[in-house]
This record gives structure tokens, sequence and C-alpha cells, in this order.
């Protein structure tokens, strides 16, 4: 467990530039391997019905729990990425800024230096915006999908 927690610490560093998570069971954590659990889950060939019989994407998500499920993770996930995203983004706009903006914490682990924005993966999708043609949404969950 102490790898698992190691590399997922690193992984997060890397792209969020979070600092080191002390524990298996911090949230943040527990969230990322729910998300990998639930990617596996759908991405395995054959789990479910609407793979073979594809007019099944048109029932309402009412009569389908698999279809609801999957709007509900999507749902949570983008919110959660998004969060982590707009943290990144908080922190360059902060460092950039000559009057520094009142800190907005947007998830469970943040940088101890408001204002000291380092590189990180999801700090060079903001700054390089304009190249990549990505709007906020899709860098957000590019970046969670590293």
């Amino acid at each position: 467990m102490c790898e698992s927690r190691a590399s997922a610490s690193t992984t997060l560093s890397i792209i969020y530039d979070l600092p080191t998570i002390p524990s298996i069971d911090h949230p943040i954590l527990q969230d990322v391997n729910r998300f990998l659990d639930l990617l596996v889950n759908y991405a395995n060939p054959g789990n479910y019905l609407v793979e073979f019989f594809t007019w099944m994407k048109y029932i309402p998500s009412t009569l389908a729990k698999w279809k609801r499920d999957a709007e509900e993770g999507h749902r949570f996930y983008s919110d959660q990425f998004m969060a982590m995203f707009s943290e990144v983004e908080q922190r360059i706009v902060t460092s950039y800024s000559p009057v520094s903006p009142p800190a907005i914490h947007l998830i469970a682990i943040s940088s101890q230096n408001q204002g000291d924005e380092r590189p990180s993966f999801a700090g060079a999708l903001i700054r390089e915006r304009q190249r990549n043609h990505l709007n906020d949404w899709e860098a957000a969950w590019l970046a969670a999908t590293m």
C-alpha cells in the first residue's frame, strides 16, 4: 500500500503540484482509486449490454440504472477535476497578480505556498491555452486522465 500511496502522490504532484499525501486513507486518494475502479469497470469489454445492443443508449436515464450511474459519476468527477484544475489556475493567477486575492481552496489538499506557482502539467495546460485549443473542462479532464 505504501507504493500505491507514493506513486499516486508523485503523480498528483506532477499533474497538479500537490504536496506529498501523508496517508493512503486521504480523501483525494480514495477519490482517485474510486475513479480508477470505475474506469476499469466501464472499459472492460462486455460489462454492459449497451455495447452489444447499441439502441439501448436511447433508453431514458430514469429506466436505465447503468446510464444514471454513468451520468452521476461523470458529474461528480467533472466537478472534482474542475476543482483541482481551478486550484492550479488560482495559484497561477495569484503568482502573477500584484495584489493577491483571497485564496480559494477547492480541494482537500492544496499547495502551502499560495502565489508560488511551480511547474505542473495542469499549469502548462493553463499557460498554453491558446496553443492547445482546449477549454477548461477539456483541459481538466486531460490532466485528470494522465
